[in-house]
């Protein structure tokens, strides 16, 4: 009878030690789970400021690419846009074209992986880029405005 009790109790323990191994290996896997899940979420935080910063770093050059090109353009541009007014020659048509100079130069000029990026978030980038030429043309003209008065 006592064999049977040793023999009882010690298959009661040998239960008990596999059931308590299987539970620390089941919290093992919980954790090492849950640590593959935070790994996951860091990289993915990493991969949008990486892609945040890439996307700055692109409106920052097409910005500064945008100025460069309208002030060339306008320096350029600006003795014949001048004699075509005083002539009375100048149109519509011929200030529009000088805009999509500009957005071609802009275009040519901008790496095509900043493009690329521009495109992808903004959609309509042509309609962004002719805007962006708008609105330094309004620069370009306060500029010289102010450096004339």
């Amino acid at each position: 009878m006592q064999t049977e009790i040793a023999t009882t109790v010690n298959q009661v323990l040998t239960n008990l030690a596999i059931g308590v191994l299987a539970l620390l290996g089941a919290l093992a896997s919980f954790y090492v789970q849950k640590g593959i899940k935070k790994l996951q979420a860091e990289t993915r935080k990493i991969q949008d400021e990486a892609t945040r910063n890439i996307f700055d770093t692109a409106l920052t050059r097409l910005n500064d690419v945008a100025l460069k090109t309208v002030n060339a353009i306008e320096q350029t541009a600006k003795k014949d846009i001048l004699q075509a007014i005083t002539e009375g020659t100048a149109d519509r048509d011929q200030l529009k074209n000088l805009a999509t100079e500009a957005y071609e130069e802009i275009v040519a000029t901008l790496e095509p992986e900043y493009m690329n990026l521009i495109e992808d978030s903004m959609g309509d980038a042509q309609a962004y880029i002719m805007n962006l030429i708008e609105d330094k043309l309004v620069e370009v003209k306060q500029k010289y405005t102010q450096i004339n008065s």
